[in-house]
């Protein structure tokens, strides 16, 4: 009995020192989870202000094309003039679909992160009681070894 009590107990000390391997990763892994929020977080403040940038310039280019339709209707203006402009509103058009599209896949890298940290927060609980399991064993098994030392003496 008391080589068995011994047996267990080595086996659980292995499985002590493997959780607090599977501990300090899960510690790594929330440090890094935190910097990934942080991230997400400046990521979408950055493309919430282009794409209001994008709508700004947007209107800027679509005023400035009915600027230059009026001011060509009474004096007319240059060929070159009227290609900028048409070059400008697409160029604004262009960039503020990136921005929309930044913006949304942003947003879904904040709700992906979200889930992860759902996931971590899990994990991180259910390894922790795991380990309380392992522990209390450990202090179960010692207990035994301890009361088989003493019956046998």
């Amino acid at each position: 009995m008391r080589e068995m009590v011994n047996d267990r107990l080595k086996q659980l000390f292995t499985a002590q020192e493997c959780m607090k391997n599977v501990d300090d990763i899960i510690n790594n892994l929330d440090r890094s989870q935190l910097t990934v929020e942080k991230n997400a977080f400046d990521v979408i403040n950055c493309s919430d202000t282009s794409l209001n940038l994008a709508k700004e310039g947007n209107q800027l280019a679509t005023k400035l094309h009915v600027i230059y339709q009026s001011y060509n209707e009474t004096t007319g203006v240059s060929e070159d003039i009227a290609n900028l402009v048409n070059d400008l509103g697409s160029v604004f058009q262009k960039i503020l679909e990136a921005a929309n599209l930044s913006n949304e896949v942003s947003h879904n890298m904040e709700h992906e992160v979200a889930f992860q940290r759902d996931i971590t927060d899990y994990v991180k609980n259910a390894i922790y009681s795991v380990t309380e399991s392992v522990n209390q064993a450990i202090s179960c098994a010692e207990t035994l070894l301890q009361l088989t030392v003493e019956i046998n003496t």
